[in-house]
């Protein structure tokens, strides 16, 4: 196996996965530090900040929300300034997307980013019973 390889291959064993779990996200949410949390799915299905308020009531005064198409995402997030945030949490319909989301700003040393697990589907099941 060739140098690059290898090190790759460790880097991704030891990598720590910017994983919330919906149980934590009360506690991010209730909290007081300034965070964004980014709803990458279609324009039409992204209201996560309406879902937030009608779960935990109004939490504007620290919680900036963005919506930005998965595909989108790469090209739309470098115009933006996520390091004014403690957590950037980046959701989607079920996880897989906001994972590698994430990964993708966390590879680039932006280790402020995280994404929910489960995405929405889980967040319901969680908040919504």
């Amino acid at each position: 196996m060739n140098t690059f390889i290898k090190e790759l291959d460790d880097n991704i064993k030891n990598m720590e996965w910017p994983v919330i779990m919906p149980d934590k996200f009360l506690n991010i949410i209730k909290g007081n530090d300034k965070i964004a949390i980014i709803d990458l799915r279609k324009a039409e299905d992204a209201n996560f900040d309406r879902l937030i308020s009608k779960v935990f009531g109004s939490q504007d005064n620290h919680i900036d929300f963005y919506k930005i198409g998965f595909k989108q995402f790469v090209s739309q997030s470098e115009k933006i300034d996520f390091s004014i945030y403690k957590s950037v949490i980046t959701i989607c319909g079920f996880g897989p997307k906001s994972a590698i989301a994430a990964s993708i700003k966390r590879w680039d040393n932006k280790d402020n980013f995280y994404f929910l697990k489960g995405g929405i589907s889980e967040f319901k099941q969680t908040y919504l019973k």
